[in-house]
């Protein structure tokens, strides 16, 4: 079964994902309207643990609940910097849904869910002309109900679709 209008993002994530897959986007976006999605690039752990911090405490400032937030990877967990991450800001990480624990897992084990925010994380940019990177990407973007942020993996500089990092916010 195919899904023509989009009930769960908001517009503005709606327009974002709607580039990742064919879709219709006239009837895809609904009127539903939040803030644009925010992308970031890292290289390194480091500085991925310093977006996911941020993400996690500008949340908590804008009034959410640990429980209201999810980081999502594009791969397995435990190849991920997040992995060894005790907490972000002061709010514990937790591989499965726990109360006043941000939950870090992969996109695929989340498919189904959703958050009112979410951080997607490690979508690299050598993978951005995989199909099957750009749908779990899709699938991973579109669990965000209200509010979405990516974080993409810069792990070359040859990248082949500049159209969609342009779309992404990425120049």
């Amino acid at each position: 079964m195919v899904l023509y209008r989009n009930c769960r993002n908001t517009s503005e994530i709606a327009r974002l994902i709607s580039g990742l897959v064919p879709v219709r986007e006239e009837s895809y976006v609904n009127d539903i309207h939040g803030n644009k999605p925010k992308s970031f690039v890292y290289t390194n752990g480091k500085e991925l643990q310093t977006i996911a911090a941020n993400f996690v405490k500008d949340m908590m400032k804008n009034g959410l609940k640990v429980e209201d937030i999810a980081i999502l990877s594009i791969h397995r967990t435990e190849t991920n910097p997040l992995h060894d991450v005790a907490a972000l800001a002061g709010i514990p990480l937790s591989e499965k849904r726990e109360p006043n624990k941000v939950w870090f897992t992969s996109i695929r084990k989340f498919k189904g869910l959703e958050a009112q925010v979410v951080l997607i994380v490690d979508f690299r940019f050598s993978e951005i002309d995989d199909e099957l990177a750009r749908r779990i990407f899709y699938v991973g973007c579109s669990r965000a109900n209200a509010y979405l942020q990516v974080a993409f993996f810069k792990d070359t500089e040859e990248i082949k679709d500049a159209e969609l990092l342009e779309k992404l916010g990425i120049k």
